[in-house]
């Protein structure tokens, strides 16, 4: 089963860096997520109406990707008279594409990023051109966090991308998505079925996004960057620097949803920061005063990957190890999702051969050349695409 209509992503490298080699190691990954996804057709086809480089307007050319992608600092934006965009900001660490006119299939999407070096996906509302409004979710979704674009058709995340979920366990336990896999350890969680209308789309979508974000605007399945390690931490908070490790002594009081959340990103930060900004932390565990008061926040522990124990005469036992609940029946429009598209072949987004191999980077100059002349403004005509199932 494949769709043929508008494709909307940003891919993003990682977030987390803090040295120049680091940073520079991102602008690198940034780079070879624009030119894989070249090489893999995604990119609108035709002659640009218009190339920007660095704010400076540039002659269209066929070219534009080898031309000019070495020498962009900030930013390499083109555009297609269909307002087809595709865009490198080396500097935010982001490749983002619209193409208008694309076919693909969600198995397609997901095999297609799995050949990026990219660390984080956003796909934006897509299947949705040829109608005038949608519905004011998508319009108010949120990203991951650290930028990268609204999430609207779904996420997806590679290697230790998946670190900014609370835990792996979200992906499979945490909400009402449906999540395809990938070469080199990609997942990806799809939020709607791309054959429904949008206000179809939005009620699929929308207990999944509930999952992802409290209703009080705190983000429950992200964790992300923070520099204040001590009011990520309960008061009964224990830190075991030899172990690199976190105890949360919490006796027998009741632990709410959110500590959970913020122990997991006191966790994440532990493991990606260097030790001089935040204690190293590779595991958490909450100790309580009874195995019973334990066992009441067994699984909502173990979802956040925290160990769960429970202190009886001095003696500390653990009881989440033997916890391996299956994962929660996935919402009606996945499994028909699934028979729909269970036969049919993967679908990469290109309606045409893609290229043999990607372009060679061009030499990097400080700044685009001075002698290419402004582009003609071009038509902004635009494309009405549609959804089509076949």
């Amino acid at each position: 089963m494949t769709y043929t209509s508008d494709l909307s992503l940003c891919l993003r490298a990682r977030m987390w860096t803090f040295d120049d080699a680091s940073r520079k190691a991102v602008a690198i990954q940034t780079q070879e997520m624009a030119r894989t996804l070249y090489a893999l057709g995604w990119h609108p086809t035709g002659l640009p109406a218009k190339i920007v480089v660095d704010e400076a307007k540039l002659a269209p050319r066929e070219d534009w990707l080898a031309h000019f992608l070495g020498r962009t600092r900030h930013e390499l934006h083109v555009r297609w008279p269909d307002q087809s965009m595709f865009m490198v900001e080396p500097g935010v660490r982001d490749v983002v594409l619209h193409n208008h006119r694309a076919t693909y299939s969600p198995r397609g999407l997901v095999d297609g990023i799995a050949k990026t070096p990219f660390t984080f996906a956003t796909f934006h509302e897509m299947g949705f051109r040829k109608y005038p409004e949608l519905p004011e979710g998508f319009s108010s979704a949120r990203g991951i966090p650290g930028g990268g674009g609204p999430i609207g058709l779904g996420l997806g995340v590679k290697g230790d991308g998946h670190l900014v979920f609370v835990s792996r366990r979200w992906i499979t336990h945490g909400g009402p998505w449906r999540v395809l896999r990938g070469a080199e350890d990609t997942s990806f969680l799809q939020l709607y079925d791309l054959g429904a209308t949008p206000e179809v789309a939005w009620s699929q979508a929308e207990p999944g996004h509930a999952r992802l974000y409290s209703r009080g605007g705190g983000k429950v399945g992200f964790v992300w960057l923070r520099e204040d390690p001590e009011r990520l931490a309960p008061k009964d908070a224990k830190h075991d620097r030899s172990h690199r490790k976190l105890w949360v002594l919490a006796g027998d009081r009741k632990v709410g949803v959110e500590e959970m959340r913020d122990v997991a990103e006191y966790r994440f930060n532990g493991t990606v920061a260097p030790e001089r900004l935040f204690p190293p932390t590779t595991s958490t565990a909450y100790v309580f005063g009874s195995e019973e008061r334990a066992k009441e926040h067994l699984h909502e522990l173990w979802l956040r990957g925290h160990e769960v124990w429970f202190e009886r005469a001095g003696e500390r036992t653990r009881v989440d190890e033997a916890h391996d609940p299956a994962p929660p029946a996935p919402p009606a429009w996945v499994a028909e999702a699934d028979a729909r598209e269970a036969h049919a072949p993967a679908r990469l987004p290109t309606d045409r051969p893609k290229s043999a191999s990607p372009p060679p980077p061009a030499e990097a100059s400080d700044a685009a050349s001075e002698g290419e002349s402004e582009a003609d403004e071009a038509d902004d005509g635009e494309i009405t695409g549609d959804l089509r199932l076949r």
